[in-house]
């Protein structure tokens, strides 16, 4: 849609609602006496009375608003370095996908593992995510908490994620969970 077309169905729905809510109402009593609305005047109806909306000013501030405040920033020396001195501790690992249990066809053998992390990886550090796949530590890391998996073999498969420092100690472990890898087998004919 270009954006002259959308800017005149934005005017047409402004223009609609506003009338809808600058329009009358009238209560009345239908055929079989249940009470009932309308935006039209109706014989034996009434106009209800408009609620207009409570209204208050904003409270004054106790400074003047012609107050200005200088915020001296402290210059950079040695010591004081946009790097944190110590890493924070993660107090939170879960493997959200793929779930425990899950069945995954992939005829390539490629899986994505999603990993939510507090705090988020702390890259700055050395900080990395290394994959265990049934019991055995992969060698490769990964910077990210998305982790591509290509060519595994089809059948049950463990995953456990861990987080390790830059010398690989672990810092964090998930808990284990089992997927079923479906691959479509030319011995098998499926």
């Amino acid at each position: 849609m270009s954006r002259l077309a959308t800017s005149f169905l934005l005017i047409g729905i402004g223009m609609t609602f506003n009338t809808a809510i600058n329009a009358d109402i009238y209560q009345y009593r239908d055929k079989e006496g249940n009470i009932a609305f309308s935006d039209q005047p109706v014989s034996g109806g009434k106009r209800i009375k408009e609620n207009k909306p409570s209204v208050a000013p904003a409270p004054i501030s106790k400074k003047s608003s012609t107050t200005t405040t200088v915020v001296k920033t402290p210059k950079k020396s040695e010591n004081n370095s946009s790097k944190p001195s110590k890493a924070l501790k993660y107090s939170r690992i879960q493997i959200v996908s793929p779930e425990n249990d899950q069945a995954i066809r992939s005829n390539s053998g490629s899986i994505d593992i999603k990993v939510a992390l507090f705090p988020k990886l702390q890259k700055l550090f050395g900080h990395q995510i290394q994959i265990s796949l049934d019991g055995l530590k992969l060698k490769e890391k990964w910077n990210s908490n998305t982790v591509s998996l290509s060519n595994l073999d089809r059948g049950t498969h463990t995953i456990t994620v861990i987080v390790v420092d830059k010398k690989g100690k672990k810092l964090k472990q998930s808990k284990t969970l089992s997927i079923h890898l479906l691959r479509y087998s030319q011995v098998l004919g499926r």
